[in-house]
């Protein structure tokens, strides 16, 4: 298994106190589901591809469609530069349902051993 996160990296984003405040075993889990994440990644997309790496809407907004629009948005600055393909993954259930809304199908779900949280990876072709 590679480390999903190099010690640069860490440093960079501030994820190089996460073993401290979230404790060493789910740092440990963590690492192994991101391992487990990036695999099935690499191995499941396409050439010329886009990732989404993270959506995220205040909760007092929830509902009004900002969400839909932020992706919508994201998915045209892609297109326009060319990607074949978006890729983005989720952990939450609920999750899974809007971005088939949104045109996504599942291409791998998993729950990675010794991470104990379950993963979906989505496509949506960019043509």
């Amino acid at each position: 298994m590679g480390v999903p996160f190099q010690l640069s990296q860490m440093v960079r984003s501030g994820l190089i106190l996460a073993p401290f405040l979230i404790g060493l075993s789910a740092f440990k889990r963590l690492q192994i589901h991101e391992a487990a994440c990036e695999h099935a990644l690499k191995a499941k997309a396409p050439q010329h591809f886009a990732y989404l790496w993270v959506v995220g809407v205040h909760p007092n907004s929830v509902g009004r469609g900002i969400g839909k629009q932020m992706i919508q948005s994201a998915l045209d600055t892609m297109r326009c530069q060319g990607y074949s393909a978006c890729l983005l993954r989720t952990e939450n259930p609920n999750n899974v349902a809007l971005y088939e809304h949104l045109g996504f199908q599942q291409i791998h779900t998993d729950l990675p051993v010794g991470s104990g949280l379950r993963y979906w990876l989505l496509s949506k072709e960019l043509a």
